[in-house]
């Protein structure tokens, strides 16, 4: 993910100087979950912990930040709350062939406001799924819920067609999911000294 933006509102907020470089590392707190429906009911699957020591590096230069990080999510470790929805998921995102969801931060519109608890920003995401690479704009809000972190919170509608894949059906068509899902993430990030 390109995060230059994103780390661009996260120097302000640590107070980086132009020209310097800081590293945050994405805590295991992060989380991201998926919901959809189908033509019965609603589903949500999630992937309560981030497990890998991801780290994401910005240069400030000026008002600009240059970000550095990809974080790489492993589509077994998802979790449906039932086998065969797990299952479905995991073979309709192509998991055997494509292990991973990938992200990348490419910015934000702007800093986030500097001596507030809380502020509310856009960026753009890319989001690698299934070998098909595209780009998004996401909401975020960032909260500084303790000192040296931050924490950014998305959310974004995404559709399965969004990357070339079919819902998955059951029952010879008789349960169909929707296209569409909502995914929501939070990355508790910690700034490495």
């Amino acid at each position: 993910m390109n995060l230059f933006p994103l780390l661009t509102s996260l120097a302000l907020l640590a107070g980086l100087p132009a020209g310097d470089s800081i590293r945050w590392v994405v805590e295991k707190t992060s989380s991201l979950d998926i919901s959809g429906r189908t033509n019965v009911s609603r589903f949500s699957c999630s992937l309560p912990t981030h497990a890998a020591p991801d780290t994401i590096s910005f240069v400030q230069t000026g008002q600009a930040v240059t970000l550095r990080g990809v974080m790489r999510l492993s589509i077994a470790d998802f979790d449906c709350h039932s086998r065969m929805m797990t299952g479905d998921l995991r073979k309709t995102l192509k998991a055997d062939v494509y292990p991973d969801l990938i992200l990348r931060f490419i910015d934000l519109e702007r800093m986030p406001a500097s001596g507030v608890d809380e502020d509310r920003v856009r960026g753009w995401v890319e989001i690698t799924l299934a070998g098909v690479c595209r780009r998004f704009c996401i909401d975020y809000s960032v909260c500084r819920p303790r000192d040296g972190a931050i924490s950014l919170t998305g959310a974004r509608d995404l559709c399965f067609s969004d990357f070339g894949l079919a819902p998955p059906q059951k029952m010879c068509g008789l349960v169909k999911v929707s296209n569409t899902l909502q995914v929501r993430f939070t990355l508790a990030l910690r700034k490495i000294p």
